[in-house]
């Protein structure tokens, strides 16, 4: 079944024009995404191409990270609904919440979406804070997300790959690996279906 799958996304390529010795990551793509638009996916491996000469950051890890964190989409996800709760300044020491509001049951001002990582590269909020990120583009504008994403790999890069060779999966488990050393190794694990 997976020979077949290979040879359908080689056959693909080909009919758009893509040589895989020539194109390796479009086709990396195709056969992670096999239903891909096959223009947008040339032009994401195009970009990604380019961000990978720029900041010197493996390609097809680069590529599979993509692919786990978006399934190369443009779109803001790691949204969840949240209730405001209404205002209240006295909500210092150990009574609840609703008591020290005097709240009714069930009394919310409003239900909000709450969204904490965005674009193609899935950018933590705080990341985007720090690093002065645009959150608009990196939802709308695919060359400025894919860059925010290899911009942030290739900090972990330069921090981490002499000591570590799976660097890259701090990526989406951070620094602390002591503490979510099992999150680092199913992060691993996922990103290396696409590799």
């Amino acid at each position: 079944m997976k020979k077949l799958l290979i040879l359908l996304i080689l056959l693909s390529s080909a009919s758009y024009g893509a040589d895989c010795a020539k194109h390796p990551i479009f086709c990396q793509i195709t056969q992670n995404s096999p239903k891909i638009n096959q223009k947008y996916a040339m032009k994401l491996s195009d970009i990604i191409y380019k961000m990978h000469r720029k900041y010197h950051i493996p390609s097809r890890i680069f590529t599979a990270i993509l692919m786990q964190e978006s399934h190369y989409t443009l779109k803001t996800n790691g949204c969840h609904k949240g209730l405001i709760l209404p205002k209240c300044d006295e909500l210092k020491g150990p009574e609840s919440i609703r008591a020290k509001c005097r709240m009714k049951p069930n009394e919310f001002v409003e239900e909000v979406k709450v969204c904490s990582d965005f674009g193609i590269a899935q950018i933590y909020y705080r990341t985007a804070r720090k690093l002065d990120m645009d959150i608009s583009k990196l939802t709308t504008d695919l060359e400025y997300s894919v860059e925010a994403g290899a911009i942030v790999l290739a900090g972990f890069m330069k921090r981490y790959e002499a000591k570590d060779n799976d660097w890259w999966v701090r990526y989406n488990c951070g620094t602390r690996s002591t503490t979510k050393r099992d999150t680092c190794q199913i992060y691993k694990k996922l990103v290396n279906r696409y590799l």
